[in-house]
């Protein structure tokens, strides 16, 4: 079942263009990567889902209804989860306190704190650390709490945007296996944005490439070729 359907003709910054001509089907419980060089248009591409680029033509059609002027907190409220660069927590509050504004619209404090133990036991770094500062969190732990805070309303759609930046090497295979796990344990659609991309390849089941704003590729991983990787990656 399609849950996203995205037609865009162009979005960007100010006057400067970044995406052009995108055209996706995204498919319910699915995790969809997005692969391409640094420039190419793929964290816009995620934003412009959300509603943070706001300079836009197109349409973005969500369980068969129009977003495009809707509200990044709207799009939240329904469903739609996004998890920018950079492992951003609030590093003021504790995890717990982190999780909690995670899930602000849970009104039940009982519900609240039921939905805390749900999700906690799926992110095993910090599942014994909801009283620690989340500023004193490694890096690895951080992105393990943005993620299980975007959660906390049971996202439909979960967008992550290169959630391995700033991991350690030994840490990538532990962050795409627990993203396979959120795909399967919640039924969770996933669109990520991914730069490993042999990593990021393993746990999908459908690849977009973007070049210079377009998609160049689209298919299942097993269609990319090793060839087709170098052409997307190649500069123009």
């Amino acid at each position: 079942m399609i849950i996203l359907k995205i037609n865009i003709t162009q979005a960007g910054y100010g006057k400067k263009v970044v995406i052009k001509d995108i055209n996706l089907e995204i498919n319910e419980k699915e995790i969809t990567a997005f692969i391409g060089p640094n420039g190419a248009g793929k964290s816009t591409l995620l934003k412009t889902i959300i509603g943070i680029v706001d300079n836009f033509d197109g349409s973005i059609l969500y369980d068969n209804k129009e977003i495009i002027l809707t509200s990044p907190e709207e799009k939240v409220k329904n469903g739609i989860s996004f998890v920018p660069q950079g492992n951003r927590v609030f590093e003021g509050l504790n995890v717990k306190e982190n999780l909690e504004i995670g899930g602000y619209l849970i009104k039940s404090k009982k519900e609240l704190a039921l939905r805390i133990d749900e999700i906690i036991n799926t992110f095993p770094d910090i599942k014994d650390r909801l009283k620690q500062n989340a500023g004193n969190l490694s890096g690895g732990e951080k992105q393990q709490l943005a993620i299980a805070r975007a959660l906390m309303l049971k996202p439909k759609i979960l967008m992550l945007d290169e959630p391995s930046l700033g991991l350690a090497p030994g840490l990538l295979s532990n962050a795409m296996g627990l993203i396979k796990e959120i795909n399967l344990k919640y039924g969770t659609t996933v669109l990520i944005v991914e730069q490993k991309v042999k990593d990021v390849l393993k746990i999908s089941d459908k690849v977009v490439a973007l070049k210079l704003g377009e998609i160049v590729f689209k298919g299942k991983p097993d269609e990319l070729t090793d060839m087709k990787v170098k052409e997307i990656f190649i500069s123009s």
